[in-house]
């Protein structure tokens, strides 16, 4: 389900008594990321229901990318008041990135370009050029790992990689934290990283 179809649905479910005690209800990463960005009357919609979502790790570095944003989009966008980053911003920042170092690595001098080959007589196929080094620079790209704005960054059969996710209940006015998913442990319910700190979650 799309994060924007989402308030729609659980409006009517809200609607129609699905939202009441009996009911459980349980989002996936793509609609529970875009939580945090869900209006008061949204949020109201979907009071009770649990979501995992991936897990980003505040750092130096992200709190000062999203005060540089913040203070970027709003002389951007002066007409929109509470503009937020959110991890699909993230993830779009750290493609980019991982792109340039695989442009990098395989040198801009290996690029050429050669007319696609259409079968259909459109205008457009026939002004657009393909990559010869295109191959290479997927190869190069799928390899690239780095530490990222979003966490590690790692690609594995072209799909981007998040080795935490948390489980999070909205209730209230917002999300309220109440696990972490990993690979390792399963479901627990604090990670620290300085104690290696971690309990079981069970619901």
């Amino acid at each position: 389900m799309s994060p924007s179809l989402g308030p729609r649905f659980f409006a009517k479910a809200r609607d129609i008594g699905m939202m009441e005690e009996g009911n459980v209800w349980i989002t996936t990463n793509g609609m529970t990321n875009s939580f945090s960005s869900s209006s008061s009357v949204d949020i109201y919609n979907m009071q009770g229901v649990l979501g995992i979502k991936t897990n980003v790790p505040n750092t130096k570095e992200l709190e000062n990318f999203r005060a540089r944003w913040q203070t970027k989009f709003q002389q951007d966008n002066p007409t929109i008041l509470h503009g937020k980053l959110d991890v699909f911003g993230l993830w779009a920042y750290d493609a980019a990135w991982a792109l340039a170092l695989a442009v990098e690595k395989v040198g801009g001098t290996n690029f050429s370009f050669q007319k696609m080959n259409s079968s259909h007589n459109y205008t457009v196929w026939g002004s657009l050029e393909a990559s010869q080094g295109g191959p290479e620079l997927v190869r190069e790209l799928s390899g690239t790992r780095f530490r990222g704005l979003s966490g590690d960054f790692s690609l594995i059969n072209g799909q981007l990689q998040s080795s935490t996710f948390q489980v999070v209940n909205v209730n209230d006015n917002g999300e309220r934290g109440i696990g972490y998913w990993t690979p390792q442990n399963g479901l627990v319910r604090n990670i620290n990283s300085n104690t290696n700190t971690k309990q079981i979650l069970y619901f």
